[in-house]
């Protein structure tokens, strides 16, 4: 809703850190009442309590903030986006991402538990159950492949 993601920092134990402790009462000014009141339910840290975990999906489709949107239409592929970029004719097109972001160098992080400091012990628990692992660097390697010319992309 903002393009920034509710916790940041480029410290990752700062951004543990607010992920477990921050407050998620603080939103811009332009936020409706029910675009506040849904993502206080979403990023609700207790997982009894958060918004979906009761009732499922229907909990969040009936929420306020849901309350024009014609679920079936959607289901069926039949609604209309507001708002559809184009696209060049290449797949690596990467006008409608910002500069910000496209002149990043590339990088994996394969972050070990050593590098958490205070948090792979006092916290960790948290986080017990999420199952993400980054991919490996193969994206990496394809991206350095296609700057040289590699047929790695054909």
């Amino acid at each position: 809703m903002t393009g920034m993601p509710p916790f940041y920092s480029r410290n990752r134990e700062r951004l543990f850190q607010k992920i477990l402790k921050s407050s998620i009462n603080i939103f811009p000014r332009y936020f409706s009442p029910q675009a506040k009141s849904i993502l206080q339910g979403l990023l609700n840290r207790n997982p009894v309590e958060r918004l979906g975990s009761k009732n499922d999906a229907n909990a969040v489709k009936t929420h306020p903030f849901f309350k024009d949107m014609d679920w079936n239409l959607l289901y069926q592929k039949r609604l209309r986006p507001p708002f559809k970029p184009t696209v060049g004719p290449i797949a690596t097109d990467t006008t409608n991402f910002d500069t910000e972001f496209t002149t990043m160098p590339l990088s994996v992080d394969h972050t070990n538990k050593s590098r958490l400091g205070s948090l792979a012990t006092a916290e960790s628990g948290k986080f017990a159950g999420f199952t993400y692992v980054g991919e490996d660097n193969s994206l990496e390697e394809k991206a350095g492949a296609m700057k040289l010319g590699d047929p790695l992309d054909k």
